[in-house]
């Protein structure tokens, strides 16, 4: 399951999607069994889509995908000093990291 920072920003990792319109059809039907009050940390939301299979295999193809955003924040966030970073982090991350697969601890 190990994708890359790459595949993330583009939305083609095919990570689960917390919020798929495939299968709920309103936003709130998300949070009835999970209240968003419960969420104060990018990791809280882990919950949501940790367990579920993968859309389909990474680079596949294109699906826009909320929870990319949310590993995308746990890896900044796991940066010293990530409050510094200039406003264009995330794509200096992805320059630099695009190409290894560093989700598959967080996401494995």
């Amino acid at each position: 399951r190990d994708v890359t920072v790459k595949q993330l920003l583009n939305h083609t990792s095919g990570v689960p999607d917390y919020f798929d319109e495939s299968v709920m059809e309103e936003y709130e039907e998300l949070w009835i069994d999970y209240p968003n009050y419960k969420i104060r940390h990018n990791s809280d939301l882990l919950p949501l889509f940790i367990h579920k299979p993968m859309m389909y295999p990474k680079g596949e193809k294109f699906q826009y995908n909320n929870s990319g955003y949310v590993l995308l924040a746990m890896i900044v966030e796991n940066f010293p000093n990530f409050s510094h970073f200039p406003p264009n982090i995330i794509s200096i991350i992805a320059h630099q990291y695009g190409n290894h697969p560093i989700i598959g601890i967080i996401f494995g």
